[in-house]
C-alpha cells in the first residue's frame, strides 16, 4: 500500500476501510523493478492492484493498493456485483467507482479507481515473474502515467 495511506492511516479512517498492509511503501507501483524488496504472500484467489485517485489537500495523488482479493477491504468486496465476481478469478483491468466494489452498510467513499486483477506474481507468489504479468504491470504503469499527464 502506498506510503500516503500510512501517513494518513488514523486521520482519514483508512483503518476502517482497509486491512493494514505488511508495509506502507511506494515500491508497489512497479513490481517488476521492486518485487525483490517486497514480501511474498500466497493468495487463494487473484491478486488485486487498485490505483485510487486521491485528493490530499489541494493536490491530487494516485494511491496504490496491492494484495490478495480476500485481504484488501475490511468489509470485503460487494458479492452481488458482477465486476467483483470477475476480479476473483479473471485477469483484466477496468475503471470503476469504489462505492460499487465494497460490501459496506454505511456509505463507502465514492472515488474513481483503476482496478486490475492478475493470477500471477503481482502478489509475489513466485520467485520469478512471468512475462505476461510484467507486460500487465507495464500497461498499468503506462495508464497511470497517461492519466497523470492528461488530468
Amino acid at each position: 500500500m502506498s506510503y500516503i495511506y500510512g501517513a494518513n492511516w488514523e486521520y482519514l479512517e483508512y483503518k476502517d476501510l482497509y486491512f493494514r498492509p505488511a508495509a506502507f511503501t511506494d515500491r508497489c507501483t512497479n513490481i517488476s523493478e521492486h518485487g525483490g524488496h517486497i514480501g511474498r504472500i500466497p493468495c487463494l484467489h487473484n491478486c488485486i492492484l487498485i490505483v485510487e485517485k486521491m485528493r490530499v489537500g489541494a493536490r491530487g495523488h494516485n494511491g496504490y493498493i496491492r494484495g490478495c482479493y480476500d485481504h484488501i477491504f475490511r468489509h470485503g468486496f460487494n458479492d452481488s456485483s458482477v465486476l467483483t465476481a470477475k476480479l476473483k478469478y479473471r485477469e483484466f483491468c477496468t475503471r470503476t467507482m469504489m462505492s460499487s466494489l465494497i460490501a459496506r452498510k454505511d456509505k463507502p467513499p465514492d472515488t474513481e479507481l483503476l482496478i486490475c486483477s492478475c493470477r500471477d506474481s503481482l502478489c509475489n507468489r513466485s520467485n520469478t515473474p512471468r512475462s505476461n504479468c510484467i507486460i500487465f504491470t507495464t500497461i498499468i504503469i503506462i495508464i497511470t502515467i497517461i492519466n497523470t499527464v492528461y488530468n
